[in-house]
C-alpha cells in the first residue's frame, strides 16, 4: 500500500499513521536501518527534525501485532515474543541520547481525533523536554 508521501507500507493501520505524518508537513523516513547500543534496529519510522515542531530526530514504533478483538492464530503464537521485543526496543530507544521516541498502540487509532490528540500532545512534550535540555546543556556549559 502506497501512502501520500510515498512511502510503501505493509498495513492500513501504517498508511494511517504515515499519512498523518505527510498531512502535518512532518518529513520521515519509513523503516531506515540504525545502529543503537551497537545492534541494527529497524524502527517503523524517523520523524526528521524541523525549524518548529522536531527538535530532534523521533524513532516511531507502531505495535499493530497488539491489537485486541479477534486475531489470526499467527499473531497470538508470536505475541509473547513480540512483548519481550517491544519492552527491548523501548529500553533501548528511552535510554538514547541522540533520539527521542514516540510508542503507536493499536487502540489509538480506533479514533481519528485521539489519534491526533495524541499525536500533537506527544510532539509538543517532545519538543519542550528538548528546550529544558538544550537550557540545562546551556546552564552546564558556563
Amino acid at each position: 500500500m502506497t501512502t501520500a508521501s510515498g512511502h510503501r507500507v505493509k498495513s492500513f493501520s501504517e498508511a494511517k499513521i504515515d499519512d498523518w505524518f505527510h498531512a502535518q508537513g512532518l518529513r520521515t523516513i519509513y523503516e531506515p536501518e540504525l545502529l543503537l547500543d551497537g545492534r541494527i534496529f529497524v524502527p517503523d519510522w524517523l520523524i526528521l527534525p524541523n525549524d518548529t515542531t522536531v527538535m530532534r530526530p523521533i524513532l516511531v514504533e507502531y505495535w499493530g501485532l497488539l491489537r485486541e478483538g479477534d486475531v489470526a492464530d499467527w499473531v497470538l503464537q508470536r505475541r509473547q515474543r513480540y512483548l519481550d521485543r517491544k519492552e527491548f526496543k523501548e529500553d533501548v530507544y528511552g535510554a538514547s541520547q541522540a533520539y527521542d521516541f514516540i510508542g503507536i498502540m493499536p487502540v489509538q487509532l480506533s479514533d481519528p481525533a485521539e489519534f491526533d490528540r495524541y499525536m500533537r500532545e506527544t510532539l509538543q512534550t517532545l519538543r519542550y523536554d528538548a528546550h529544558i535540555r538544550s537550557f540545562v546543556a546551556g546552564h552546564l556549559e558556563v
